[in-house]
C-alpha cells in the first residue's frame, strides 16, 4: 500500500538486457555499461517512479528483425543522444498503477526509452538545437536567388550546427544540392544584364533624354549579346512618349531572357552553396571532414519567401 524507496545501480553490463533491446529496440547490445538512480514511490498500488539513466558506450550488434521493434531509426536516436565522451543521460519518469494485469516495469522503462528515441528521430535538429542553441532552423541554410553565398546569420548558425556535431561525434550530415530553377534563372539573368548595363535608380525618374541613353545602351548590349539588330514590335516603334518605356521593357525582357544561365551553370550554383555551407561547418576544426557529405542528387528547396532554402539531414 506504501513504498518509498531509492535504489542505484552502477556499472551493470548492457548485454544482459538483450532479450529486451532485442524485441524492443530491434539489435542486440554487444557493448555498454548502464548506471541508475531510482526513485520509486507507491500509494494505494498506484506507482510515481523516477529514473536517472546513464549509459556508458552503448553499441548495438546484430540486428534481431522483431516484430514488436520499433519502426524508427534506433541509430540515429543514439546517435543524438550520446555526447563525445560515449555518454547518453536521460531522465525518465514512469506511473501507473499495480492493479493492471498488464503492468511490468521493465518493458515499460524500455518503451519509455524508444518513445523518446522517437521524438527526438522525427525532429532531430530540434533536438540538437535544444542541446547547444539554434532549434529546428539548424536544419535550414536561406540562400539569395542567385547566389552563394553565406550571410553572417546563416554563417553563425552553421557555426552553431558545427558546435553539436563536434558534441554527438556518431552523427553525419548530408549537405545537398539546391537550386530553385526559376528563382535562380531569373536572379542570375539580372546579374549579368547589370554587368552589361548598370541599373537606373529606380527612385529618380528618367526624362526622356536618360531613357534615350539607356535605350542605347540596351541595344548595343542586344547586338553585343544576340549579334542582330534589335527587332521592334510594330506597335512601340515610335520614338517619343511612351514608346520610349516600352522600347527599354521590351530590350531589358529580351536581354534577360537571353541571360539565362545553361542547365550547367544552374547546377555549379548548387555546388557552390553546398561547398560554402561544408566550408563554412568545417571552419570548426574539431569536425572531422569525412562528417560532412555534399549529396549530388539536387534537393527541393524547402519554403522560404524570397529565399532559396537548403534542408540538411541529419544520419
Amino acid at each position: 500500500m506504501y513504498t518509498d524507496l531509492a535504489v542505484n545501480f552502477r556499472n551493470i553490463e548492457l548485454t544482459t538486457f538483450n532479450p529486451y533491446s532485442g524485441k524492443f529496440a530491434g539489435y542486440n547490445i554487444s557493448k555498454g555499461k548502464l548506471s541508475t538512480a531510482m526513485k520509486y514511490r507507491v500509494e494505494n498500488r498506484k506507482l510515481d517512479a523516477q529514473h536517472h539513466i546513464v549509459v556508458d558506450n552503448l553499441e548495438f550488434g546484430d540486428k534481431t528483425d522483431s516484430k514488436d521493434a520499433a519502426p524508427i531509426p534506433i541509430k540515429l536516436g543514439v546517435a543524438l543522444l550520446k555526447d563525445r565522451r560515449g555518454i547518453i543521460e536521460l531522465d525518465l519518469p514512469v506511473s501507473g498503477t499495480l492493479d493492471d494485469p498488464q503492468f511490468r516495469l521493465m518493458p515499460i522503462i524500455w518503451n519509455g526509452i524508444v518513445n523518446l528515441l522517437a521524438k527526438i528521430i522525427a525532429l532531430p535538429f530540434k533536438a540538437l538545437g535544444a542541446m547547444f542553441g539554434g532549434g529546428e532552423e539548424l536544419a535550414f541554410v536561406d540562400f539569395q536567388p542567385g547566389s552563394a553565398a553565406l550571410g553572417e546569420p546563416q554563417a553563425k548558425k552553421l557555426g552553431t550546427l558545427a558546435k553539436g556535431l563536434v558534441e554527438r561525434p556518431e552523427l553525419r550530415l548530408n549537405v545537398p544540392l539546391t537550386l530553385a530553377a526559376a528563382a535562380d534563372s531569373d536572379a542570375a539573368a539580372k546579374q549579368a544584364l547589370q554587368a552589361l548595363v548598370p541599373p537606373v535608380d529606380a527612385a529618380k525618374p528618367l526624362d526622356d533624354g536618360a531613357k534615350r541613353k539607356r535605350i542605347e545602351a540596351l541595344e548595343a548590349a542586344y547586338r553585343a549579346r544576340i549579334k542582330i539588330p534589335p527587332e521592334y514590335p510594330a506597335s512601340i516603334k515610335g520614338a517619343e512618349g511612351p514608346a520610349l518605356d516600352a522600347k527599354i521593357d521590351w530590350l531589358q525582357a529580351a536581354l534577360l531572357e537571353h541571360l539565362k544561365p545553361a542547365p550547367a551553370a544552374l547546377e555549379a550554383l548548387g555546388q557552390q552553396r553546398a561547398a560554402a555551407v561544408r566550408a563554412a561547418l568545417l571552419a570548426n576544426k574539431e569536425l572531422k571532414p569525412e562528417r560532412v557529405f555534399i549529396v549530388s542528387k539536387p534537393g527541393e528547396p524547402a519554403s522560404a519567401a524570397g529565399l532559396v532554402r537548403m534542408e540538411m539531414k541529419l544520419e
